[in-house]
């Protein structure tokens, strides 16, 4: 039995104290979950980016953005026992998760300062941002597996694609 559960995807890397200052926040706060940011690599090299935390407040911005990274995750064990469980292939289903949690239990609460190493490697499905556009759309809209109206599940696609064309164009 434990309170807590984090994840960690298997070529990702936690900074040395990220479980003492995200269970610290997490037990400080009455979210029922927290995330942080992440150091962008490519191929196990450091590129400069990162994703910083962001306030989401809202499920729009759950599904409009991508600022809650895997194995930035923590979640009180009692909230993650009610996390739809998926059959079939999805990319991005964290973020079906993701939903479900805001959905169930509210927003997350945002770490600051913390950042654990997302290593992405050359031809993944995270460095094609139409493959993942593809995939969001049929998330959100052609099964529907998060916990909203198709039409807002719509709206919230659109502008996570246009955004990404945003991101492309400005380089």
């Amino acid at each position: 039995d434990t309170e807590f559960i984090a994840f960690c995807d298997i070529d990702d890397v936690w900074p040395e104290q990220k479980l003492l200052v995200q269970l610290g926040e997490l037990q400080k706060s009455d979210a029922s979950w927290s995330y942080h940011g992440r150091h962008i690599l490519i191929n196990g090299e450091p590129t400069g980016q990162f994703i910083e935390a962001k306030p989401i407040d809202t499920m729009f911005k759950i599904l409009t953005t991508r600022y809650v990274g895997l194995s930035s995750v923590v979640i009180r064990t009692d909230i993650a026992a009610h996390l739809p469980s998926l059959e079939g292939e999805y990319l991005a289903e964290d973020y079906i998760w993701w939903s479900h949690l805001m959905a169930r239990s509210g927003p997350p609460l945002a770490i600051y300062g913390v950042f654990y190493d997302y290593n992405i490697h050359k031809g993944s499905s995270s460095l094609n941002k139409l493959k993942m556009a593809v995939a969001a759309f049929d998330v959100y809209c052609v099964r529907n597996v998060v916990p909203v109206s198709r039409s807002f599940a719509f709206i919230a696609f659109v502008v996570y694609a246009f955004s990404s064309i945003a991101g492309i164009i400005a380089g």
